[in-house]
């Protein structure tokens, strides 16, 4: 009898089909089905039992079907898994409640400029190079803003090819807006300056009227 397209043909004991699972182990949904509906699924069953044979495992089977030539290969695993991170979309960042900005230049990070007194740390303005001068603490000129930033290293001693480490290091610079910040910070807003309590209780007058008017702080 015919069921569907796939033939089986029923016997009083069991029933036998022309799918290749039944030709595989002689167990098929079809055969099985059959037997329930005439009948006889005990006895089907018990026939299944009685043939035996070679058992195998039906992986053999689903590979039969598979196109070796195009079928994908397995990768190599790599030491370090790499995950890559989450597409956030602009309905994502407006639900966050964050604003879309096209920059034209490199934005730093959002660690902030900490307002110091020149420290020994401070050897030299990142941004135009020019040495501070420990010898001789010249008010307001001993003033600094301390950044932390990631550092560069070459690639195998190139520096046209060089890469930020995953360590920050602290930076300085003058309190000079358009010549020392503005050049490698064009996106820079008095939200980044903070001031700590410790160094506005030694802020002398002429500290205080150098920051006002190089960020219009009212101090």
């Amino acid at each position: 009898m015919k069921y569907g397209r796939v033939e089986r043909s029923a016997n009083k004991e069991h029933i036998t089909c022309r799918c290749a699972c039944f030709k595989f182990d002689h167990i098929c949904k079809h055969s099985i089905a059959v037997a329930e509906v005439e009948g006889i699924l005990t006895q089907h069953l018990k026939s299944i039992k009685q043939k035996g044979g070679i058992k195998r495992s039906r992986t053999e089977l689903l590979e039969g079907n598979v196109d070796k030539d195009r079928a994908g290969k397995k990768g190599a695993r790599n030491k370090f898994k790499f995950k890559k991170p989450p597409r956030t979309t602009t309905s994502d960042c407006a639900n966050n409640g964050h604003t879309d900005q096209a920059y034209s230049a490199l934005h730093h990070n959002d660690n902030m400029f900490i307002v110091q007194l020149l420290t020994p740390q401070a050897k030299q303005c990142k941004t135009c190079g020019v040495d501070f001068c420990h010898r001789q603490k010249i008010r307001p000129y001993d003033l600094v803003l301390e950044l932390k930033e990631r550092w560069y290293f070459p690639l195998h001693g190139d520096w046209g090819k060089k890469k930020s480490s995953t360590k920050e290091t602290s930076r300085f610079c003058h309190p000079d807006l358009d010549r020392c910040i503005k050049p490698r910070f064009p996106y820079f807003t008095n939200e980044y300056l903070h001031i700590p309590d410790e160094v506005m209780e030694k802020l002398h007058r002429s500290h205080r009227n150098l920051l006002n008017r190089e960020f219009h702080l009212t101090l």
